[in-house]
Order: C-alpha cells, then structure tokens, then sequence
C-alpha cells in the first residue's frame, strides 16, 4: 500500500511539472507574437509619418505616354529658361531653391530663403531684397548676406564689421571685397592709389621770393644786385641768394628789375619788383619785395591712409601730399622685404575728384592702364569704428595737416604754410 502511494505521488508531481512547461512555452510563444505585432506597429506608424506606405509601380504601358507622339504634337509646348532681365525660376528644375540661415542666432539653421518665418523656431524673418541671397545685403555694408556668411569674423545684422581690417594690411574688409582681394590676406590687397584722399585746393607759393633791390647808385637795372629768398626743400628751410637781370636761381631766370614809386600820401618808399620765368616755360611771375607769389597752377591736397585706425591721425597716420597735374606720386606700402611701391601720374584735379593713372607698375600690353578717382577725405567712412565713441573722427583733413603734423616730401609734398620764411606771413 505504501509503494502504491509513493509511485502516484510521483505520477502527480511529473504531470505538474509538464503542465508548467507547456504554460512556459505559451507564454513564450505569446510574448513573442506581441513583438512583432507591435514592430509592425511601429512600421505602419512611421510610415503614416513619412507620407504613406510604397509607391505602386508604373504600368509603362498604361501610364507613360508615348514620347514621338508627345515631341511631335504641335499642341504640346515646353517651358523655357526666363528670358534675360525676367525674375529667376526660383525652386524650378531650371534653379534650385536658395536656403539662407535663420535670422535667430540660436537657431542659425537653414531655411528656404522665401520664408517668411523660420521652420524650426518660428522667428520672423526680416524682408527680402530684389535679387535674392546673391545681391541682398541685410545690414546695408556693403556686403552680401552670402559673402559674411562665410567669413566667422563678418555678421549680415553687423554693419560695422565691413570697416574693420581683418589682415591689417591697411584695406578695410568691404574695400578688399569690392576690389575681389582676400580680406584674410595681408599680401591681397588693392592698387595703393585707393588710399589716398582728397583735402582741399590750394595755392602754393613759389619756391622763390624777392627780398630787396639796391640800386648801387645806378639807374640802370642790370647794375643793381638783387637780393631773393629759395626754399631748400632737402634742408627745410629759406636762404639768400645775391643775383642779377639775366641770371638764373635754381631754375628761375630773372628778366627785368623795376621799382614802383608810390601812390600813398605821404609818398612811401618806392617797391622793388622783378619778372621772372621757369627754365622749364610758361607764363612769368612778378615777385614784389617782401610778398610770396603762388603758382600758377592748381594744386590739390592728397592725403594717403597709412593707418586705418582714427587715434593714429595726429601721429603719422596720414601721409600729406600738395601736388598739381602732370606731377608724379610714389606710394609706398609695408616694409623690407615685403615693401611695395607704386608711381602715379596725376591727370585731373578737381575739388570733388582727382584722377590719378598709375605708372608702376606699368600695364600690361593687353590690359588699360589703373586709372583711379580719389574721393574727398570721409572720417565716417574712411576708418574703423572706434569702440571708446572714435576720438579723433571729427578732425577733417585740414586738422590732420597742419604744419606740425606734415612730412615734407620736398616741393612734392611741402605745406604751402611751412614755405614761408620766419617771420612772414603768406
């Protein structure tokens, strides 16, 4: 009996235990037939997302037309590429779309040009321009939207960054991009010419002054010694010259002597005068004793930009040139062994513009020669803002040249004022 029991007890305990591996396996089986129902969910979800399921396959029979017959029906007409002068096929297969980065900053993602509020984070879009990202300039420097966007060191909503210089090579950045030189580069740059600047027009002394006339007792002027004053432009400075009719004094010849009696009452000592004229030709000069004669001709006052940095303009930051046409500039740029000269020939002077043709370095044979029109001298645009509010941008180029600040570059670049003898008055 007890045998009995223990044998059922064990037919018991082997059908439980195959009971609970079929529930096992059941639940196995169920578990994974979940995960692939809810993979499929999955699937069908995201494909609603993107738009729908497969695309079904053309019937090439039923669906595509036939192409002779489509060419040569005279009813079908094909578009063509936009006459020349007519708005662009934006987003056509002619043009693609043009895409420009979000005005937000933080979002800084690319959205279609045309839009007028950003995709992503919902920031208007500031208005558009004519001709697209190509020719539209945001914050109005001077440069394109699509030429800052590619320099880390220029902004589209930053106007001030088109005057700076980023190569320090004396260009500010929106000279070197109109000119096509690199900004980044500081052997790319413009012609030297575009650095100068336009002052004023003056009248410049002649280098010869008459001092006295004595007589020698005489009345016939080729007895008489003539005293005059020449200005050595290598020395700076005036000295006495002892000559007579007929001579010649540093490229002057004097012609006739004369004295001019006097209308005043009482009558007061007669005035010496002297006729004189340039070896070189042209119309003579009457020089009265004691009073400078100016020139003839016209002469302009040129300032060339050494710095570009407005606290440099009354330490040497600009070069002063007095010149008339015909002379010749030479500009220079750097140093040893990087230094750069150029020579121009002045062909026009007006107050407004002054023509300049550079000679070196010369053309070449199938190319015109650089001709350049100096602009009038503009603080505002002609350096870089200056963060401490820009001292020293109200100086005009009068201020800047002074007799203390000028560089005499011989008769070439002398100040008219520092011409004059001590203690005579132009």
């Amino acid at each position: 009996m007890d045998f009995l029991r223990k044998h059922l007890e064990k037919l018991i305990l082997g059908l439980a235990l195959i009971a609970l591996l079929a529930s096992i396996a059941l639940l196995l089986r169920s578990l994974a037939k979940t995960r692939t129902d809810v993979a499929a969910m999955a699937t069908e979800v995201q494909d609603a997302a993107n738009g729908g399921g497969d695309i079904e396959p053309l019937d090439p029979v039923a669906d595509l037309p036939d192409p002779v017959a489509v060419l040569t029906d005279p009813k079908v007409k094909f578009e063509t590429l936009p006459a020349e002068g007519t708005p662009p096929l934006r987003g056509s297969l002619y043009e693609p779309v043009d895409y420009i980065f979000c005005y937000n900053e933080a979002c800084n993602k690319l959205i279609p040009y045309a839009a007028d509020k950003c995709p992503f984070c919902g920031t208007e879009q500031p208005p558009k321009k004519d001709g697209g990202p190509t020719s539209s300039d945001r914050d109005d420097d001077g440069i394109p939207n699509h030429v800052e966007q590619k320099y880390p060191f220029l902004n589209p909503d930053n106007d001030k960054d088109a005057l700076q210089d980023q190569d320090q090579d004396g260009f500010l950045n929106v000279e070197e991009f109109k000119a096509g030189t690199d900004m980044e580069s500081p052997t790319s740059f413009p012609p030297l010419g575009n650095l100068l600047r336009i002052g004023k027009l003056v009248d410049k002394p002649l280098p010869i002054m008459l001092k006295k006339i004595n007589r020698n007792n005489s009345d016939d002027p080729a007895l008489w010694n003539i005293t005059v004053q020449t200005y050595d432009a290598a020395k700076k400075n005036w000295r006495s010259r002892l000559t007579g009719v007929g001579k010649t004094v540093d490229g002057y010849t004097i012609r006739s002597a004369s004295f001019e009696e006097s209308t005043a009452t009482p009558p007061a000592k007669p005035t010496g005068a002297i006729v004189i004229a340039a070896e070189a030709g042209g119309e003579p000069y009457t020089l009265k004793e004691g009073t400078p004669t100016n020139d003839h001709d016209q002469y302009v006052q040129l300032g060339y930009l050494l710095s570009r940095n407005a606290q440099y303009l009354s330490k040497g930051g600009v070069r002063p040139y007095v010149n008339k046409i015909g002379e010749t500039l030479t500009l220079t740029h750097g140093r040893e062994p990087n230094l750069v000269t150029e020579k121009y020939q002045i062909e026009s002077i007006a107050a407004d513009a002054v023509t300049i043709l550079r000679t070196e370095p010369a053309a070449a044979a199938d190319t015109d020669p650089i001709r350049i029109k100096a602009a009038p001298f503009n603080p505002k645009k002609d350096f870089m803002p200056q963060a401490t509010g820009g001292a020293g941008m109200g100086m005009g180029m009068e201020g800047m040249m002074q007799p203390g600040m000028m560089q005499m570059q011989g008769v070439e670049g002398a100040d008219p004022a520092n011409m004059m003898p001590a203690g005579r008055n132009p």
